[in-house]
């Protein structure tokens, strides 16, 4: 969190120009605290993905790699306010590093946490982790269907392209509706 924050100081420090910035880590830390301190809408992967999946009115899961990531996913999650439609966190075991090395030897496990976020009543999953980014191309490739599939790269970039000219003039809003 406070490296992202350190970043963002930097640059502006510096006069680099931004018309957004997209925290590319899955937890979104230190989201809050971006917000607080750029003119430009910030965007968490995480937030954006739960917040169109809540949007389809159906339940959702993440599927992630790393275990540490269950309890800090899940305790974000509720921290945000999250309902009902959350099924909770599946890990795949590995980091995402191992899936971004090797993303057809990580699909196995992939689609094995899926079927679990199935089982116990997802309807959409999320792929949490920026390590995901085109990972449905990965999943269709093999036959494995991807109309419930949410990534979170592909999610903060529909957010970015989503907002009116006002609304990327002003400051970013706090979570809502997840």
């Amino acid at each position: 969190a406070s490296a992202a924050l350190a970043l963002l100081r930097q640059a502006q420090a510096q006069g680099i120009a931004h018309d957004a910035v997209v925290l590319a880590c899955f937890g979104d830390p230190g989201l809050e605290a971006l917000r607080s301190d750029s003119a430009a809408p910030v965007v968490g992967l995480a937030e954006s993905a739960m917040q169109q999946a809540a949007r389809r009115g159906r339940t959702y899961a993440i599927v992630t790699a790393g275990a540490a990531w269950e309890g800090l996913l899940t305790q974000r999650l509720l921290g945000w306010g999250a309902g009902a439609l959350f099924t909770g966190v599946q890990v795949i075991e590995g980091t995402g590093l191992d899936v971004l090395k090797d993303p057809d030897g990580a699909l196995p496990r992939v689609v094995q946490a899926m079927e679990r976020a199935r089982g116990n009543g997802a309807h959409t999953v999320i792929l949490g982790g920026a390590v995901f980014a085109g990972y449905r191309d990965v999943l269709q490739s093999h036959g494995v269907p991807t109309d419930d599939v949410l990534e979170g790269v592909q999610t903060a970039a529909q957010v970015l392209q989503s907002l009116s000219p006002v609304q990327a003039l002003r400051r970013g809003s706090d979570s809502a509706g997840i």
